[in-house]
């Protein structure tokens, strides 16, 4: 069986595109944060610069996902009005 996607949400799929960004982007925070602790630094200028990043970085990556990803989805939906969209064969699992 064929199908084509013809329309994709912009919203919803930018949605959770940004959330797995979040997601995956804040075990590498937590590292980053705990090695900034332990290595024994003094608070200055760059430590405040560096803990600022690693508190805001997996909520930008999550914004810049969310933007970047509805920018495609609409010119996405633009294109398949003309062209049908993206063509996936589908067969039925027969393991069952």
């Amino acid at each position: 069986m064929k199908y084509q996607i013809s329309h994709i949400s912009s919203h919803r799929t930018s949605m959770f595109l940004a959330i797995m960004a979040v997601i995956i982007t804040l075990p590498l925070a937590v590292i980053g944060l705990l090695g900034m602790f332990f290595s024994g630094n003094v608070i200055n200028y760059e430590f405040i610069v560096a803990l600022s990043l690693f508190v805001f970085m997996p909520l930008l990556y999550g914004v810049i996902a969310y933007v970047c990803n509805r920018f495609f989805c609409v010119i996405y939906n633009m294109v398949a009005k003309r062209t049908g969209g993206i063509e996936v064969t589908l067969q039925q699992d027969s393991t069952k």
